[in-house]
């Protein structure tokens, strides 16, 4: 505490000289005025420091030293990516169906014997004639129009039903036939059943069979060849019938179309079940705080969108999501903040596992889409995932408290003699447990003097049970224990300058355990030591601004100390300039105050000495440096320090002043 400057100056006019002038009156006074004014108490000097003072019931002074809490939660044992997953997947397109072709066509008896150097002359249309063997006939071809709904197909596999009606008005024998794309004329069905057909007239026929690694366009061609037309004598001639086909392409599955996505083409799904590693926890289930789970999807060489739906039977609810990513490389990212995830993986069955599916397909579409086997989808699928709290089995969980170091400065605001014993003391620990897990812990304690090097330890073990949890609120009732340090005055008595605690919290086993994510385990340690001592020398000081009068050219000074301490006191008055270097210095011993026979003051011990300042320094005084020097009476009886005990200091300036200068 500083001193406080005295901003008033009374007055006493002990005698005076008079000299009365008319013209220009003054007259000199002498004058006594206190400068300086003060209540020392021990807890004033304990403001700056980070010891609190408190009192017992007693009334007695307690030196109370908080240290910061030391804190354990979730976040030390599980860490966001210890729940969180990744995983990068490539997808083939897969081979897929295609819908059924269906082809009727008719080559007319006209076609047939158009240009034919015989048949064209023989057969007049709308007649009726006699047919002669005829053989051959010229090879034709016919182009079938367009099928729609595709430009081109690589078909894997596929059912083809061929049937032909002769509608001719003759029999014809050893028909060849090829079904061709029109351009670059590939031969599409080479079918050994097409060979060699021998057709009555009205007479049909159907041929069944398969195809395998054949391309189709959508502009095919038919060419019959190598047949011949049996005799009939009285055949009516109708060029504008002749022979149909219908074709019935089926069960088509490709590699690669250049068409119309009739229907939507499934992808192959793909699934991971995460297991999570975490020592000594089995999880069930998480409220989580938040999170994400991120799709990258890459597409190589589609054009169109991938729709896909994420499911997983984890989260809860456990709906599938449906997402959508364009062609090329789109990202999505699914919001779990708020959902609950369980870890029994895919069949309820497990632990601190997350099961997931992800199944694409790729849409129906109104133009032509060009999509192969060859094209790829890439999914890069990653989680992330901030518990609120886990409810979880628990193994034994050992959490080391890391080594913490605090500044203990109440022995630099107190100087203290090499004889220096506390009569009592105590450290307490409170430990606070949030988590729903009964705990058992073992502490550590050491002090240590880096000036002397001495040091001292101390230590405890005890238990302490679990915290209750309200899901519904998501609130945490936490229970607490206090404990002391057995052996704690060897850790004061040293004078330390640091205290160490360190030590082990180790969670007991049990089964759906509650654990919030940023509540644990808080260990505040707390330091009391009431003013109860024996010292040889006990320093106490304070520094304060003062202010003397202009005026003052020399002055004499009275020193007035009340102690209201049981210590003997020599008290040292330093008079510094505006750069803290000593004017001067007085000092003064003053005895014990009165104690009564409960060992309390009754009655504080006055002393006065003087102070002589010589006139050159006067001036030059700007701060005064109080320092008392305390020793107890006895150095075997512990002396006690109350509340109310200080030390009243009184600077008082005896001068002369000039009045109507």
């Amino acid at each position: 505490m500083k001193l406080k400057s005295i901003l008033f100056i009374t007055v006493l006019i002990i005698g005076s000289s008079c000299k009365h002038e008319l013209e220009d009156p003054k007259w000199t006074v002498n004058v006594v005025a206190p400068i300086a004014k003060t209540e020392l108490k021990l807890t004033d000097l304990m403001k700056d420091s980070d010891v609190d003072l408190d009192t017992n019931i007693n009334d007695e002074l307690l030196l109370v030293y908080r240290l910061n809490p030391i804190d354990t939660n979730l976040n030390d044992l599980i860490a966001d990516s210890d729940l969180g997953f990744s995983q990068t997947e490539i997808i083939s397109i897969p081979e897929f169906e295609f819908s059924n072709i269906k082809i009727d066509f008719e080559a007319s008896l006209g076609t047939i014997i158009e240009n034919d150097p015989i048949l064209g002359v023989l057969l007049v249309p709308n007649d009726t004639v006699n047919i002669p063997n005829v053989y051959p006939i010229l090879s034709r071809v016919f182009p079938m129009d367009p099928i729609p709904n595709f430009n081109e197909l690589v078909i894997e596999s596929a059912n083809i039903k061929i049937t032909i009606i002769n509608n001719l008005p003759t029999a014809i024998a050893g028909l060849w036939m090829n079904i061709e794309n029109q351009n670059p004329n590939d031969l599409i069905i080479r079918i050994p059943s097409l060979n060699h057909i021998d057709l009555n007239m009205g007479d049909s026929i159907e041929i069944i069979e398969n195809i395998t690694n054949q391309t189709l366009t959508n502009l095919l061609q038919l060419k019959v060849s190598n047949y011949s037309f049996l005799p009939n004598p009285n055949a009516y001639i109708n060029t504008s019938v002749g022979l149909k086909f219908k074709i019935l392409i089926s069960d088509i599955i490709v590699s690669k179309i250049d068409a119309i996505i009739e229907k939507p083409i499934p992808l192959d799904s793909t699934s991971n079940e995460t297991y999570i590693n975490i020592e000594g926890l089995d999880i069930k289930r998480a409220k989580i705080d938040s999170g994400s789970i991120n799709i990258i999807l890459t597409t190589e060489g589609l054009p169109m969108p991938i729709q896909f739906n994420f499911y997983s039977p984890n989260i809860v609810p456990d709906d599938t999501i449906s997402i959508s990513i364009n062609a090329g490389t789109g990202t999505s990212s699914i919001d779990l903040s708020g959902k609950e995830i369980t870890f029994d993986g895919k069949n309820n069955d497990t632990i601190n596992t997350f099961y997931y599916e992800l199944f694409g397909f790729i849409p129906a579409t109104t133009v032509n889409a060009d999509v192969s086997i060859n094209n790829q989808v890439v999914y890069d699928i990653s989680g992330y995932l901030k518990p609120k709290y886990v409810i979880a089995d628990v193994n034994e969980v050992i959490m080391e408290i890391a080594e913490d170091t605090f500044e203990f400065d109440f022995f630099n605001d107190l100087d203290v003699g090499s004889n220096f014993s506390i009569e009592s003391a105590k450290i307490t620990l409170g430990i606070e447990n949030s988590i729903g897990v009964d705990c058992s812990y073992n502490l550590n304690v050491s002090s240590k003097n880096s000036v002397d090097g001495n040091s001292a330890n101390d230590g405890i073990s005890n238990n302490i049970g679990s915290a209750s949890f309200n899901e519904i609120t998501e609130t945490v009732t936490p229970t607490y224990s206090e404990n002391e340090f057995p052996n704690i005055l060897s850790i004061i008595n040293i004078k330390p300058d640091l205290i160490i605690i360190n030590g082990q919290v180790t969670l007991n086993p049990g089964t759906d355990n509650f654990i919030v994510y940023d509540k644990g385990i808080s260990i505040a340690p707390n330091i009391e030591v009431p003013l109860s001592f024996i010292a040889s020398n006990l320093v106490l000081s304070d520094t304060a601004d003062i202010q003397l009068p202009t005026e003052i050219n020399n002055a004499t000074l009275t020193l007035i100390i009340d102690n209201g301490y049981p210590l003997t006191t020599s008290v040292d008055i330093i008079f510094l300039d505006e750069n803290l270097i000593e004017v001067e210095t007085k000092g003064h011993t003053i005895a014990a105050g009165k104690v009564s026979e409960d060992g309390r003051i009754y009655e504080p011990t006055r002393s006065s000495m003087l102070i002589e300042i010589a006139e050159e320094n006067i001036q030059d005084i700007k701060y005064v440096n109080y320092i008392a020097s305390f020793e107890t009476s006895s150095q075997t009886e512990y002396n006690k320090i109350y509340s109310d005990y200080s030390i009243a200091v009184q600077i008082i300036a005896k001068y002369k002043s000039i009045i109507g200068e």
